[in-house]
């Protein structure tokens, strides 16, 4: 009838899926990390992750190009992935701004 609410039965909810990954260009080796939700700390994780993943006495320096993304660029990841001996560049946006 019209103006009748009707209730329509749908699937389970879609939900979200945080993937944060980096592949060796070499050897192609992904390290990956499932977040619930992607941040400055999530990222942090990572970058621990992928330390352990490749140790100093091998590789003293890891290049990381990330994103723009306001978690990638913060302060916090700078610090911590300086710390780790990971060395970032920021990829440059996909559309200028006029």
């Amino acid at each position: 009838m019209k103006g009748e609410r009707k209730i329509i039965a749908t699937t389970a909810e879609k939900k979200r899926v945080n993937v944060i990954g980096t592949l060796n260009a070499q050897t192609l080796k992904l390290v990956t990390t499932f977040a619930e939700t992607v941040n400055s700390e999530t990222l942090t994780e990572h970058f621990v992750r992928l330390r352990r993943s490749y140790p100093r006495t091998r590789f003293s320096t890891l290049h990381i190009i990330l994103d723009q993304g306001s978690y990638c660029v913060s302060k916090a990841t700078q610090i911590v992935a300086a710390r780790l001996g990971h060395q970032t560049a920021s990829s440059s946006p996909l559309f200028a701004q006029p």
